[in-house]
């Protein structure tokens, strides 16, 4: 996802002489700006959610400050978007409020230790200065102020509605890469859901079945052990994963004897069952990520069969 629009000053320049060139451009970012708050929303919801479960705790202190500057930049977005004054007169509060957002993001994104993700950055800065790569952070200041110089106000103000667009794409992108960060790429914090399924479309007493036990909680980095058993559900007081820290012990929410299947197994067993009628299975899936924890229940019920019934014969 990116933002359509660069800093074309003076492709702006000719347009502005034409007033349905101008109102096109607002209804386009208007758009742009709206579609990105939404996804902005979902990501940090998803944070907000594993730190409130002790979860990636160590970007913690970054993600206040990166949010709380993030909220400052909406009022101030919204105050000049809904009042009737200049943009010209607000320069100072916008370039200020503007550079410190954009300062944040790349001060992370270089410093993280992590160099995969220095594109982003260097890809914040060219689009901040016109798709000219060898521009430094330092000028960013004085760009902000220049592009918000122009005799015309109404440049001025799609000029300032460009800048915001494009940092709200850009504090997508960090939010974004803050919950892969996180969940060891790919496993996001929020709700797991544990899944069982069996081979056979029948089951019948006395047959030797495969079955093969899912998560959700897709990752590179995670290890998945399998546990059958009875769930204690106590444990999990009403939520749907039990979360915990790295390193810290755990006890599996199971009670009495318990079936495990090792990581290598991906998940699948072999059953038997003797009894005709229904049967369940259950128990839980321990998720180890570098970051966390988590124990997803599953359950499954099914019916055990005598013989085949007459209609799966006559498909």
């Amino acid at each position: 996802m990116r933002c359509a629009f660069v800093f074309a000053i003076s492709f702006l320049g000719m347009a502005c002489s034409n007033p349905s060139d101008i109102s096109f451009i607002n209804q386009q970012l208007d758009r742009e700006i709206q579609l990105t708050n939404k996804h902005i929303i979902t990501e940090i919801n998803m944070l907000q959610n594993a730190y409130s479960n002790g979860v990636g705790t160590m970007t913690k202190d970054l993600f206040e400050e990166l949010y709380l500057n993030s909220e400052k930049m909406i009022v101030l977005y919204c105050a000049i978007v809904d009042s009737a004054e200049k943009v010209s007169n607000k320069k100072e509060d916008i370039t200020r409020c503007f550079s410190h957002h954009i300062d944040l993001i790349v001060r992370f994104m270089n410093n993280d230790g992590n160099d995969q993700n220095n594109y982003i950055a260097s890809n914040a800065l060219a689009n901040f200065f016109n798709n000219e790569s060898s521009s430094d952070l330092s000028d960013c200041q004085e760009f902000i102020n220049n592009a918000l110089s122009q005799d015309n106000e109404d440049l001025n103000s799609v000029q300032f509605k460009m800048m915001f667009a494009q940092l709200k794409n850009l504090e997508y992108q960090t939010w974004h890469y803050f919950n892969l960060a996180i969940s060891g790429e790919g496993a996001m914090m929020n709700e797991f859901r544990g899944i069982l399924g069996f081979d056979e479309q029948t089951i019948l007493a006395g047959d030797t079945i495969k079955g093969t036990i899912f998560c959700d909680a897709y990752g590179k980095n995670n290890i998945m052990k399998y546990y059958i058993g009875t769930i204690d559900w106590e444990m999990f007081e009403k939520k749907k994963n039990i979360c915990f820290k790295p390193g810290e012990k755990t006890k599996i929410p199971i009670i009495g004897e318990y079936q495990t299947i090792e990581p290598e197994f991906r998940g699948q067993f072999f059953h038997c069952p003797s009894k005709i009628g229904f049967e369940s299975i259950e128990g839980v899936i321990e998720v180890k990520s570098p970051q966390a924890i988590f124990y997803v229940p599953f359950k499954k019920t099914f019916q055990v069969h005598k013989k085949v019934p007459e209609y799966f014969l006559s498909e």
